[in-house]
């Protein structure tokens, strides 16, 4: 029994992709604060607003928040645009617009090339 299964827009299939990206950025995050912490105390998390020591985990942290932020105004709007049939050129390239943007506020706010990272040397 073949059903044909309606096709995904432009806009549905970035904020799907948005969403996907929002939770694979969380990742390294997570990874950080395990070395940093250990399991135990990561997984524990009595203090979930320490900073993290790397600061490419604390930009990736905030970066991550807003990508959430931006995520729950995005997606709905994606939705109904899908549901109610309203997709146009305009609607589909500011979807990649949107989608293209996140990916590099991250980039930018977690690998800045502009950040130097300071090597203590042994003074003895």
């Amino acid at each position: 029994m073949s059903q044909d299964l309606p096709s995904l827009s432009s806009e549905l299939l970035y904020a799907t992709l948005t969403a996907a990206f929002t939770g694979l950025i969380w990742v390294p995050i997570v990874i950080n604060r395990l070395s940093e912490m250990g399991p135990w105390m990561a997984l524990k998390n009595p203090q979930p607003d320490v900073r993290p020591h790397a600061d490419w985990a604390y930009r990736a942290s905030h970066a991550h928040r807003n990508a959430i932020e931006n995520l729950a105004v995005f997606a709905p709007l994606a939705i109904i645009v899908h549901l109610l049939g309203l997709s146009t050129p305009l609607t589909a390239a500011a979807a990649l617009v949107f989608f293209g943007s996140l990916g590099t506020c991250m980039v930018d706010k977690s690998l800045n090339p502009k950040q130097t990272v300071h090597i203590p040397r042994d003074q003895g």
